[in-house]
């Protein structure tokens, strides 16, 4: 009788624990989803978060009790579920927080916690100040009543108009 109800109980725990990654996911903003293989940019531990980029939501990888590891919370199948669950919260980055490989005693999956965000689209940088075509004709004007009036050369006329044409101003 003993042992049936320790069998009971045993099934039971690994029934109600699987196996495999659980996973969970917390929104933070509102983001509409993205296609399902978008691009997601993963900043690692080591580097910093994403400046120009909003939260969206935090997510985790944990394990079942009872997980014994393998193919369904391996590293490769936690960091494509990691990009699956990015476009599904409509982020396009992930800042991975604290991960850990599997281990022999413990737990049996890859773990990863890590932020997920939506990149801001960076505005163009504006053109540089390009010089009003009226200060060009002005100077070149100068530039030859100097040359008429002999207070330069026509070299230096010819030097001096050809740095102001490259230059613009």
């Amino acid at each position: 009788m003993t042992r049936r109800i320790a069998g009971l109980v045993l099934a039971a725990a690994l029934g109600l624990g699987g196996c495999g990654s659980l996973v969970s996911v917390k929104k933070v903003a509102d983001a509409p989803a993205l296609p399902e293989d978008c691009p997601v940019q993963v900043f690692e531990r080591g580097d910093p978060a994403p400046a120009d980029a909003d939260l969206v939501a935090k997510i985790s990888f944990g394990d079942r009790f009872g997980t014994a590891g393998g193919g369904e919370c391996s590293h490769d199948r936690v960091r494509r579920e990691l990009n699956e669950e990015a476009c599904k919260a409509g982020a396009d980055a992930a800042k991975v927080l604290a991960e850990s490989e599997p281990r022999l005693f413990g737990s049996g999956c890859y773990l990863l916690k890590a932020d997920l965000y939506k990149m801001r689209l960076r505005p163009k940088p504006a053109p540089p100040p390009v010089a009003a075509k009226t200060d060009v004709v002005k100077r070149l004007k100068d530039l030859q009543a100097l040359r008429e009036s002999g207070a330069i050369t026509e070299q230096e006329f010819n030097k001096l108009k050809q740095q102001l044409l490259q230059s613009g101003n």
